[in-house]
C-alpha cells in the first residue's frame, strides 16, 4: 500500500514513473502530434509592417498672429483614431480584396508620388502648373473613391464601402483586431518621429500568393490613412475660407455702394467736371472744422458697425445652414435623433469656438469623449456597462454642444438687432450733423463725406483681404503643419514563416504540457493503487513481522499441484 509522496524515497518515486514510462511517452507524443497536425492544417496568418514618418516644420509664417502648438503625443493618438476609423478600414478592405481596384489604386499612387517628387526637386523651381497637376491628381484620387469600379457592374467604391459597413461588421471587427499601431518610443511618443502599422491577414490555401494579402492590406491602409488625413484637413480649412469669402463679399458691396454715391454726386450736384479739382484743393487746404471731424468719426463708427453687422450676419447664416431647423423650435433638439445631432456638431465653425469659450471647451470635451469611446470599443462589447455609459456620455455631450450652438445662434440674432438699432441711431445722428454741415458748405462737405466713405471702405476692404490671405496661409500651414510620409512600402512576408501559428513553438509547448499532465496522471494512478508489492508494505499493513512472500498467480496464493 503506498504512503504519501512526502514519505517516499526518490527511488520509489522513480519507480512510479518508470512503471508507466510507456504510457507517459505515448501521451506526450499524442499531445505533440495532435498540436502539430492542427497547426499544419490551420490557415496561416502573415504579418506585414509599414513605417510612416511625421515632422513639424521648423519655420513659421510671418503672417501668423498666433501659433497654437499641439503636442506630438496628442497628434499621434489622434492619428491612431484615424487609422482605426471605420471609413479608413472599410476602404482598405474593399480595395485590398479586389485585384482590379488594387491595380488601379497602385497606378494612381504612383502618379501622385511622381508629381510630388518632381515638385520637390531643387532643379525644378515652384511652378503653378505643378501645383495644378498635383490638385488634378488629388481630384482623381477623390473621384476614384467614388467612381465606377472596373468591372463592378455600375457600383461605386463608395457604395461598396457603405455596403461593407452596413452588412459586414464582423469582418470589419476581425480586420481591426489584426491591426497594431505602435511607436518606436513606446509611451513616450515625443521621443520619435515615426510610427508603425502592422497588419495580420489570413492566407487561404486555395488562393494564389495569399501570403501577400497582409502586404497589400498594410500598404493600402497607410495610403487610405493619408488620404483621410488630407480630407479632414481640407474640411476644417474649408469652413474658415468660406467664412472669409462671405465677409469679403459684404465689404465689396459696401465699397460699391460708396463709389456709386460719390459718382452720383459728381454727376448730379456739380456743374462741371472741373469742380472736382476745386473741391480737392479745398480739402487739401485744411478747411476741415469741428462738424466735419464729428461727421467723419460718426461715419467711421457707422462703417465699423456695418463691418461688425456683416460678420455677425455671416456667422448667423453659417450656423443656420449647419444646424437643423428643429434646433430653433421649442424642445426641437429633444426630437432630433442621435445621428442628426452627431451630424450637426460634426464641424463647429472656428469663429464660433473663438467667440464662445463655452462652445470651445465643450468641443474639446466632445473630442475627449469620442477618444474614450473609441478606446473602450477595442476592449468592451457594445452591450457592456462601460460602453453603454460611454455612449450615453457621448450622446449627452453632443446634445449639450448642439444646445449651446443653438443658444449662440439666438444670441447672435439679438446682437444683430442691437447692431441694427445702433446703426439706425448712428444714421440718425449722422443726418443731423450732415444737415448742419450742408448749411456751412454743402458741396464741399458732401463731397468730402462721400470720398471719405470710399477711402474708409477701401481701407477696410484691404484689411479684410489681408486677413483672407492670412487665413489662406494658416490653412496651408495647417495642411503641412505635420508632414506624413511612408518611409518605404509595406514589408513582404516570408511564405515559410507565418506570424501565426508558430508550429514548433506550439508543438513544444504542447509536449511540455503533455509531459506534466502524463506525470501527474501517473502519480494519481499510483495513489489510487492499493495493492501490496513488497514485504515492507506487508509488515506495515499487518503490523507483524513477515518472513517471506509468495507471488500471486491468478486468484490463488499457491500454485496448484
Amino acid at each position: 500500500m503506498p504512503d504519501t509522496f512526502a514519505t517516499r524515497t526518490l527511488r520509489e518515486l522513480m519507480r512510479v514513473v518508470f512503471l508507466r514510462l510507456g504510457r507517459i511517452v505515448l501521451f506526450v507524443l499524442v499531445a505533440a502530434g495532435v498540436t502539430w497536425w492542427a497547426c499544419t492544417r490551420a490557415t496561416p496568418i502573415y504579418r506585414s509592417t509599414v513605417t510612416l514618418m511625421y515632422k513639424q516644420p521648423s519655420a513659421k509664417s510671418p503672417t501668423f498672429k498666433e501659433s497654437v502648438e499641439r503636442p506630438l503625443e496628442v497628434f499621434v493618438k489622434a492619428q491612431q483614431q484615424i487609422v482605426m476609423s471605420d471609413l479608413v478600414l472599410a476602404r482598405t478592405k474593399v480595395i485590398a480584396s479586389d485585384p482590379a481596384l488594387r491595380k488601379a489604386w497602385a497606378d494612381l499612387r504612383s502618379r501622385y508620388d511622381d508629381v510630388r517628387r518632381r515638385r520637390s526637386l531643387p532643379s525644378d523651381p515652384y511652378d503653378p502648373a505643378r501645383t495644378r497637376e498635383l490638385v488634378a491628381i488629388q481630384a482623381e484620387i477623390d473621384e476614384f473613391l467614388g467612381r465606377t469600379t472596373p468591372g463592378g457592374g455600375g457600383s461605386t467604391v463608395g457604395d461598396r464601402v457603405k455596403k461593407f459597413l452596413d452588412s459586414q461588421q464582423r469582418e470589419l471587427s476581425d480586420f481591426r483586431d489584426g491591426i497594431k499601431f505602435r511607436t518606436p518610443g513606446g509611451e513616450q511618443v515625443a521621443m520619435t518621429e515615426s510610427f508603425q502599422i502592422s497588419v495580420d491577414q489570413p492566407a487561404p490555401a486555395d488562393q494564389k500568393d495569399s501570403h501577400l494579402n497582409a502586404m497589400h492590406a498594410a500598404d493600402i491602409l497607410a495610403d487610405m490613412y493619408m488620404v483621410r488625413f488630407r480630407e479632414l484637413q481640407s474640411n476644417l480649412a474649408g469652413a474658415a475660407d468660406e467664412f472669409m469669402k462671405r465677409v469679403v463679399d459684404e465689404h465689396v458691396k459696401v465699397i460699391r455702394s460708396a463709389e456709386n454715391r460719390l459718382n452720383e454726386f459728381i454727376q448730379n450736384e456739380l456743374d462741371s467736371p472741373g469742380d472736382v479739382a476745386i473741391l480737392e484743393q479745398l480739402l487739401k487746404s485744411g478747411t476741415e472744422h469741428g462738424y466735419q471731424i464729428i461727421a467723419t468719426r460718426g461715419r467711421e463708427a457707422y462703417l465699423r458697425l456695418t463691418d461688425d453687422l456683416a460678420k455677425a450676419r455671416s456667422v448667423r447664416d453659417q450656423l443656420k445652414a449647419a444646424l437643423p431647423k428643429q434646433c430653433f423650435e421649442p424642445d426641437g433638439i429633444g426630437r432630433l435623433s442621435d445621428d442628426e445631432v452627431a451630424r450637426a456638431v460634426a464641424v463647429v465653425p472656428p469663429e464660433v469656438s473663438e467667440a464662445n469659450i463655452i462652445i470651445n471647451r465643450m468641443t474639446a470635451r466632445l473630442i475627449q469623449v469620442q477618444s474614450k469611446v473609441t478606446s473602450l470599443a477595442t476592449v468592451y462589447t457594445p452591450e457592456s456597462q462601460a460602453m453603454r455609459e460611454a455612449m450615453q456620455e457621448l450622446r449627452e455631450t453632443r446634445r449639450n454642444l448642439l444646445t449651446e450652438l443653438a443658444a449662440h445662434a439666438r444670441g447672435i440674432e439679438v446682437t444683430i438687432k442691437a447692431y441694427e438699432q445702433r446703426l439706425a441711431e448712428n444714421d440718425s445722428n449722422l443726418k443731423n450733423v450732415e444737415s448742419r454741415l450742408d448749411k456751412i458748405n454743402r458741396k464741399l462737405t458732401e463731397y468730402q463725406r462721400l470720398k471719405n466713405d470710399v477711402l474708409v471702405a477701401q481701407k477696410q476692404h484691404q484689411d479684410i483681404q489681408q486677413e483672407q490671405v492670412d487665413a489662406f496661409v494658416a490653412a496651408e500651414q495647417a495642411r503641412s503643419a505635420i508632414t506624413i510620409e511612408k518611409l518605404d512600402n509595406a514589408s513582404q512576408p516570408d511564405p515559410s514563416r507565418p506570424a501565426q501559428p508558430l508550429v514548433w513553438l506550439y508543438t513544444g509547448i504542447a509536449a511540455g504540457v503533455g509531459l506534466l499532465l502524463a506525470v501527474s496522471m501517473a502519480f494519481l494512478a499510483d495513489h489510487y493503487d492499493h495493492s501490496i508489492r513488497t514485504i515492507d508494505e506487508a509488515e506495515r499493513y499487518l503490523g507483524v513481522p513477515v518472513l517471506g512472500s509468495v507471488s500471486r498467480q491468478g486468484r490463488t496464493i499457491l500454485p496448484r499441484a
